[in-house]
């Protein structure tokens, strides 16, 4: 099963285990990820599968609750919608190879993308 949570900021509106249609879930996603800090994450199962805004990019993210240390990259738009479309026709959230694990809790993406 599939279900959605998300912040938009600037509409002060919090909602999680929204059980919604991929149409629905990519409505939603137009609708909120534009604004900063905004976001939007995805459960499948026991896994969940983040896309935050941030400035002028997506960070998407694989949650990693253990160890905080998350698959992440940066996307456009259009490959988020792709990412969550796969989401639903597979019913499973991947690690895509572009991602980078970060701990989270010491670095960002971008430190660990100006260390390579």
């Amino acid at each position: 099963m599939i279900t959605v949570f998300y912040t938009d900021y600037y509409e002060n509106i919090s909602e999680e285990n929204l059980e919604l249609t991929y149409e629905e879930c990519i409505e939603l996603f137009s609708e909120t990820i534009d604004l900063v800090d905004n976001f939007l994450g995805i459960q499948v199962g026991k896994h969940t599968m983040q896309f935050h805004c941030d400035e002028d990019r997506i960070l998407v993210e694989v949650l990693n609750p253990p160890t905080l240390i998350n698959p992440q990259m940066y996307a456009t738009k259009e490959k988020c919608i792709a990412i969550i479309k796969e989401m639903y026709e597979k019913q499973s959230i991947f690690v895509y190879p572009e991602m980078k694990l970060v701990d989270v809790r010491k670095q960002s993406l971008d430190d660990v993308l100006e260390n390579e």
